[in-house]
């Protein structure tokens, strides 16, 4: 407790006032050494309108600016301390690090969070720019939406050809170009990926060609997606096989029309309806059979079917609507790029809008050159590439990667800076965990709202087992959460599973098998989550206890701490100050709180502050007597009144 004069200086004001105030309020003071109760010291404190009243009891916390990725010892130096400090936060945090590491964004901001400092990114004189980046598939998709309608004309169609080993991908790009691209490949399978155009009624048709449909996977786990239309080449004498169920899961997972080319039906044990028949039962119904696929027989080795393959591609590209705007900034994907001793750094680029230019200054990825060549796919040297026009370009200072998107800048001087800008944010993304979707991410990511799909890849010893546990994923399926099984296969997680996991966002699920080496280094450069079992139900378990956690939570509103009032010592227009029990749980001096007269709810109120025993806790507990200070009062405070503290706890839903 304290005595007047005690309190006078706190309060900044005479002991006289203290004794006069006092009267007002009904408090009995008679003499200047006297004792003042921590209730009575409580209700003069609010009769005073103390400048720390007006604001929330915590201090406003200096901003400093910091960048995407700082050293430690430069983040110890902008919050005025010592590097052992910022380690000793690190350790507590549950992150090791030596005294030459660099931090992410987060992290340093956790740490200056602990020092009372408030981060803010450091911002240059190019960030306005870094909006006009696109950088990913989905902004070039915005960015493409974005365009006005009267600036759009038809764009020629982009093709992948996928399939099975030795169904004949690269004879049949053999047979449509007309050129001997099979010559010098090694065992007949594409070594490179390729981009050419041919003509067919006076329009365009791009072709990529991509080896084990890996490539044109990886581009799409990269953001990038340029293709318009899937043929899968099925050979007429062998029908479909396990890559032919991969290349078309992996043309499903990307959204393309897919069309089905029976090549080989120039043989001996070639059967057209088999492969209809094989092929319906993976998903793609012919259209004689009143599906949606269209199916072309071809021999690629007689030439036999192929206009009618082109024509076909056409019909589907005019269903598409295929539009660019050919007058904007250009902006493509890489296809592929390597270093040459004659050219240096050369690299595909599909053209996706706009119009290249040799001269103009780019930006792919977070490398920035200017053209200084342009080649078409035949090697005739070209002035300008025009939308879903490949051509081959040098003048990059580095090697970009397959699915990088390449944009045209205003400058060399703004292609450089951002390129640089770029970099550091890469090496942020670098430090900070993976953010792959993995099952616990699931179960801890509960989402309201539309329904939520968890995608698997899933390879069994046997189909047997697949079709087992498939049907056990329709059984655990809701009207809000379901599994929808991207990819499924017999044998080994290989590298083409990881691949089609990153690009889909998916995890991969074993049963029986095991997962290559091959397929191990690439699950720690993507950080894909990938799980063996040997045990059915514990698979199932996992998917469940997973989808569980996409359900919307059930909120539950509990009661956490109440107050009965005993005393009401002050009060002015908004502002209550109170004495009290703590009947129940505990009441912090952050809480809102809800005015309650027996059951009934009058009003509600925030907490400005709270005292016990003369002094200014954050927290008061079951069986406590206290004060309290309160604002923005909604309601009229009388003794026995309950002040309750409620909060919401999101709960779990079990399927």
């Amino acid at each position: 407790m304290l005595t007047i004069t005690q309190l006078a200086s706190e309060l900044k004001t005479t002991e006289e006032e203290i004794l006069q105030k006092a009267v007002q309020l009904h408090i009995r003071l008679q003499m200047r050494g006297q004792k003042i109760s921590d209730s009575d010291a409580i209700a003069l404190r609010g009769s005073y309108d103390l400048p720390k009243e007006d604001t929330d009891s915590e201090s406003v916390k200096c901003i400093v600016s910091i960048p995407l990725v700082i050293p430690l010892k430069d983040l110890a130096v902008r919050l005025e301390t010592t590097t052992s400090d910022v380690l000793k936060v690190l350790i507590s945090n549950g992150v090791f690090a030596n005294i030459n590491d660099e931090l992410d964004y987060d992290t340093a901001a956790i740490i200056a969070d602990e020092f009372g400092f408030q981060v803010a990114e450091e911002k240059g004189e190019m960030d306005d720019q870094m909006d006009d980046v696109v950088g990913t598939d989905n902004r070039l998709k915005q960015l493409l939406s974005e365009e006005k309608k009267k600036n759009l004309k038809t764009r020629p169609p982009i093709v992948t050809v996928m399939g099975h080993v030795d169904h004949g991908k690269t004879s049949l790009l053999d047979a449509i170009r007309n050129t001997a691209v099979t010559v010098g490949e090694a065992g007949g399978i594409t070594q490179h990926i390729g981009a050419y155009q041919v003509e067919k009624n006076k329009r365009k048709i791009t072709f990529i060609d991509t080896p084990g449909h890996e490539a044109f996977t990886q581009m799409r786990a990269r953001g990038a997606q340029v293709t318009d239309i899937a043929v899968l080449v099925v050979s007429a004498d062998d029908s479909v096989q396990p890559q032919t169920i991969e290349a078309m899961n992996h043309a499903k997972a990307a959204g393309v029309p897919i069309i089905v080319a029976m090549n080989k039906i120039d043989k001996p044990g070639a059967d057209i309806e088999r492969v209809k028949r094989d092929i319906s039962q993976i998903g793609l119904v012919p259209e004689d059979w009143g599906g949606p696929t269209i199916c072309v027989p071809v021999s690629a080795k007689k030439g036999t079917g192929i206009e009618d393959l082109l024509e076909m591609i056409l019909l589907v590209a005019d269903m598409g609507d295929l539009k660019a705007n050919p007058d904007r900034a250009a902006i493509g994907t890489i296809i592929e790029a390597k270093k040459t001793a004659s050219k240096g750094v050369v690299a595909t680029v599909l053209v996706q809008a706009g119009t290249l230019h040799v001269g103009d200054a780019i930006l792919v990825g977070s490398v920035a050159g200017r053209v200084k060549s342009l080649f078409s796919d035949t090697g005739k040297k070209l002035k300008e590439a025009s939308p879903s026009m490949p051509a081959e370009i040098a003048g990059l200072s580095e090697v970009p990667e397959a699915g990088d998107i390449m944009q045209v800048m205003d400058s060399d001087r703004t292609a450089q800076q951002l390129a640089k800008m770029l970099e550091r944010r890469e090496r942020a993304l670098r430090l900070k965990p993976s953010s792959r979707v993995s099952l616990e991410s699931f179960y801890a990511a509960a989402k309201g709202g539309e329904k939520q799909v968890l995608n698997i890849i899933l390879k069994t010893d046997v189909k047997g087992s697949a079709e087992a546990i498939k049907d056990s994923f329709k059984k655990i399926q809701t009207d809000e959460v379901s599994v929808d099984v991207v990819h499924e296969g017999t044998g080994d997680v290989s590298p083409s599973d990881i691949t089609l996991a990153a690009a889909s966002n998916a995890v991969v699920m074993g049963f029986n098998t095991k997962v290559t080496v091959a397929a191990q280094h690439l699950v720690q450069a993507t950080g894909v989550d990938v799980r063996t079992y040997q045990i059915i139900y514990k698979l199932i378990e996992d998917v469940q206890k997973a989808m569980g956690g996409l359900l919307s939570p059930e909120e539950i509103t509990i009661l956490r701490g109440r107050l009965v009032v005993r005393g009401i010592f002050t009060h002015s227009k908004d502002r209550w100050t109170i004495g009290g029990l703590i009947q129940q749980g505990f009441i912090k001096h952050t809480d809102k709180i809800v005015i309650k007269r027996g059951e009934e709810a009058i009003g509600k109120a925030e907490i400005l502050s709270i005292r016990r025993e003369a002094n200014e806790v954050k927290e008061v507990k079951d069986g406590v007597e206290c004060g309290i200070m309160l604002r923005k009062v909604h309601g009229e405070i009388k003794e026995g009144d309950f002040i309750d503290v409620y909060i919401v706890e999101k709960r779990e839903r079990a399927l």
